[in-house]
């Protein structure tokens, strides 16, 4: 197995750099062919959709479908899938951001009963609290 860094995915998805993306689409395809995995982490996954959404203006409905071809690909792997599924289904009924239900979700995966938070997007999420 291998991991990647955020800008091997944002190349890959963006095409912006066409050097930079062959050699991105290289690596993938090599992993592919020799069965390979290619790990992405929480924080790599998370930047790529910061990066999607504020570099690029990515929308929402394209970064879910983004993700959720990440997730079906049996050729990346992930820390926790499930959590990362439960993340992305917030992400695209509510109007947080998919970093807030990540950290929600692996909250509550750990057996916390909430996470308390300032921000007014989150508060109304059953994996938040909101403080006033």
């Amino acid at each position: 197995m291998i991991a990647v860094d955020t800008n091997v995915l944002v190349r890959f998805f963006v095409r912006d750099d066409e050097k930079q993306y062959q050699q991105a689409v290289k690596l993938l395809e090599s992993c592919e062919d020799s069965g390979e995995s290619v790990y992405i982490s929480n924080i790599v996954l998370t930047e790529l959709v910061w990066v999607l959404k504020g570099g690029y203006k990515v929308s929402k409905e394209d970064i879910i479908k983004t993700i959720s071809m990440l997730l079906t690909s049996s050729q990346f792997k992930f820390v926790d899938s499930g959590l990362i599924r439960d993340a992305l289904a917030s992400f695209q009924s509510g109007s947080a951001d998919f970093a807030d239900y990540l950290i929600g979700h692996e909250a509550l995966g750990h057996d916390a009963r909430t996470t308390f938070t300032f921000d007014k997007r989150c508060g109304r999420e059953r994996t938040f609290s909101l403080i006033n």
